[in-house]
């Protein structure tokens, strides 16, 4: 039996690091939309303990990115970790995404967005 792509996502994990609860429900819902299991956290403390059920992590970089930065080079750098993709209304996250070749979704942004936000952290990592 062939499975469809919605099947395939389906088994998929998605978290959604938000400190703004109103925001963080109305992308973990967005994501869903999509076909993924998905949960949301506040910060990126909350986060450790759910990253090894993850596939995919949704990180808001805020106004400050080193935080953030620090966290992903602590917790995210292997292989096996999930994919991230970064969220940010700053333009300084900019920088970082691309110096860490990671998407970014700046926000606010619309469900097609999110589409491929989402379909980018499913693509290979680039060979460093």
């Amino acid at each position: 039996m062939m499975q469809t792509r919605q099947d395939e996502q389906a088994r998929r994990r998605a978290l959604v690091v938000e400190p703004h609860e109103d925001v963080r429900r109305l992308i973990v819902t967005m994501v869903k939309h999509f076909g993924y299991d998905a949960s949301g956290v506040a910060s990126i403390e909350d986060a450790v303990e759910a990253l090894a059920d993850s596939d995919v992590v949704l990180v808001d970089v805020g106004t400050d990115p080193r935080p953030v930065r620090r966290w992903l080079e602590d917790h995210v750098a292997s292989a096996d970790a999930p994919r991230v993709v970064l969220l940010s209304a700053d333009t300084r996250a900019l920088s970082m995404a691309h110096e860490l070749d990671l998407p970014l979704l700046p926000m606010p942004f619309a469900l097609r967005d999110l589409a491929v936000g989402l379909e980018e952290a499913r693509m290979p990592l680039h060979a460093v």
